[in-house]
């Protein structure tokens, strides 16, 4: 997981991988929460994930220019997948951009993704139109002693690559991890989608072949001018503050019975929200 090291200790330009990040594409996608300019800033089945340890496989498109925010270990990409629910998914159609958020759920390395058969992303990226899948955790606001250093700390995973067509067994585990990704256990406690449901609905494995990791977990990097003399302390404040989403009391449906029992994970408190 990301650790609170500053950004300035994070800088390991001795690494070759580092330094071949630095005049990537990627930086750009990152540049609205950047937070000023300063220096200081393989195959799988359904259900299964590899447990070794692995970098990312950085390319041209995937390098990231800001060393001190770029992470090359697949494992951490990956925490911050499992960290999470909602993918940001970029595509074109006709030459106009489109995002569209979605859920998803990880089966190893590959992110699952489902949606009616009519929309307009799932016609496209089955057709092979290429994505961008973007998942991004806001840890923090950044409030520094000047405006143009502002910022949030955040972990964010940038993912390139063409979509695949899952149908039948695929399919349908898919809707399992996808369930499970969303509430752990949930899959086996409701109904299975039936024969209509899923001829309504296209399930999509898009590859975690090529991505980016990018972090900030840092204070604010004020400049000298903003900071008081050595041995003194400033008047304005400045410092992080921490965000985390918190889930609250469960709101039942009006069909649901006083006695109906609440779902696993949320009765024993041990889900990601808790």
């Amino acid at each position: 997981m990301v650790d609170s090291t500053s950004e300035t200790a994070r800088d390991d330009t001795s690494d070759p991988a580092s330094i071949d990040a630095r005049d990537g594409a990627f930086d750009d996608a990152f540049d609205g929460v950047s937070g000023g300019a300063s220096a200081a800033d393989s195959d799988s089945t359904v259900g299964a994930a590899p447990a070794r340890r692995r970098e990312v496989g950085a390319t041209e498109r995937t390098a990231v220019r800001n060393v001190k925010r770029a992470r090359f270990e697949r494992d951490e990409a990956y925490a911050i997948l499992d960290d999470d629910f909602v993918a940001h998914v970029g595509f074109s159609v006709g030459g106009d951009p489109f995002v569209i958020p979605m859920v998803y759920g990880r089966d190893g390395d590959r992110l699952l993704l489902h949606g009616s058969v009519a929309t307009r992303i799932m016609r496209a990226l089955d057709d092979g139109a290429p994505a961008c899948v973007t998942v991004t955790k806001v840890d923090g606001l950044v409030l520094a002693r000047s405006q143009f250093h502002h910022s949030v700390n955040y972990r964010c995973v940038v993912a390139l690559g063409t979509a695949t067509r899952l149908r039948d067994d695929e399919a349908r585990a898919a809707f399992d991890v996808i369930c499970d990704h969303l509430l752990d256990g949930r899959a086996r406690e409701s109904r299975e989608a039936n024969r209509p449901e899923e001829r309504q609905t296209m399930v999509l494995a898009f590859p975690l072949d090529e991505l980016s990791v990018k972090v900030r977990a840092a204070p604010p990097s004020d400049d000298p001018i903003d900071l008081p003399p050595e041995g003194e302390l400033s008047e304005v404040w400045a410092g992080v503050l921490p965000l985390r989403v918190v889930a609250g009391v469960p709101v039942a449906d009006e069909y649901t019975s006083p006695d109906a029992v609440l779902p696993g994970a949320l009765s024993r408190g041990d889900h990601r929200w808790a």
